[in-house]
């Protein structure tokens, strides 16, 4: 027998959460524009794009950065 607790529950929001912290490490980086290139799925390009349009709202990205994301969103919709 162990001293382990029991496992805790999963968070419902965890992947929301984690999407948005991922976009909010790189969008301020030079290597923002590889990583949006690997934007691929739906829920995660929204996340980013949420993120960068509040990151561009305090002045930290451009708009160029923000309508890229958003051209990963409409590609992934199709």
């Amino acid at each position: 027998m162990t001293d382990r607790g029991p496992r805790a529950r999963k968070n419902a929001h965890k992947g929301e959460q984690s999407h948005r912290a991922e976009a909010r490490r790189f969008l301020t980086t030079p290597m923002a524009r590889s990583m949006i290139r690997g934007l691929d799925d739906e829920e995660r390009a929204r996340m980013w794009l949420a993120e960068g349009n509040r990151l561009k709202q305090e002045g930290e990205i451009g708009q160029t950065i923000v309508d890229e994301i958003a051209d990963k969103v409409r590609e992934a919709q199709e």
